[in-house]
């Protein structure tokens, strides 16, 4: 009875990889994006009247872009008076209200009624929905092989993306990519 020998290329796992894993990952990594760009929020942009009557703290958040699904952040403002402290020095000479550092009011749009009454009253801003334009920007990367492994990425680079996806303790998440790789995962199952 003979005996009979097969030997394998040493680079055979490297070899499938290039000629199936390669072409299937590309394929995978558009179907999750098309689905993403597909389930995606629109983005808003938020736009003062861009006059000398803009207040502060709304000429700071003037052509912020953000998904939809979350509230524009506004720079906080306290009134501080005219003045002196207490050891004598002149205090705010003007006037008026000034930014409080690190601190954000946040607003669905302008004139938001939980925005507190220094930010909404004679608020004049507006708010414009953007169809797509967070969908415009989820793009892939070809595949590339990572040593047996075929890797492609999809990706977005948007303002405020990450917490679009998964939310905030005020805002819920789009969970536009996460939704986007369950329906390619669906698809392959059957």
């Amino acid at each position: 009875m003979g005996v009979t020998r097969v030997e394998l290329d040493r680079d055979l796992d490297q070899k499938v990889a290039m000629r199936i894993g390669l072409p299937a990952a590309g394929r995978l990594a558009e179907r999750v994006q098309r689905a993403a760009q597909r389930l995606a929020p629109p983005g808003k942009l938020w736009v003062t009247a861009h006059d000398e009557r803009v207040r502060y703290s709304h000429r700071e958040t003037d052509a912020q872009m953000i998904p939809a699904n979350l509230r524009y952040k506004l720079p906080a403002v306290v009134y501080v008076r005219k003045g002196r402290d207490e050891h004598g020095k002149a205090r705010n000479p003007e006037g008026g209200w000034k930014p409080v550092p690190g601190r954000h009011d946040l607003a669905r749009f302008p004139r938001d009624p939980e925005l507190p009454i220094e930010q909404r009253a004679n608020c004049r801003c507006a708010s414009f929905e953007l169809p797509g334009a967070l969908a415009r920007t989820i793009f892939t990367t070809p595949a590339v092989l990572r040593g047996a492994a075929a890797v492609a990425q999809v990706y977005t680079r948007f303002p405020r993306a990450a917490e679009s996806e998964t939310g905030t303790s005020r805002d819920r998440g789009a969970h536009f990519m996460a939704g986007a790789l369950r329906e390619a995962a669906a698809g392959m199952r059957r």
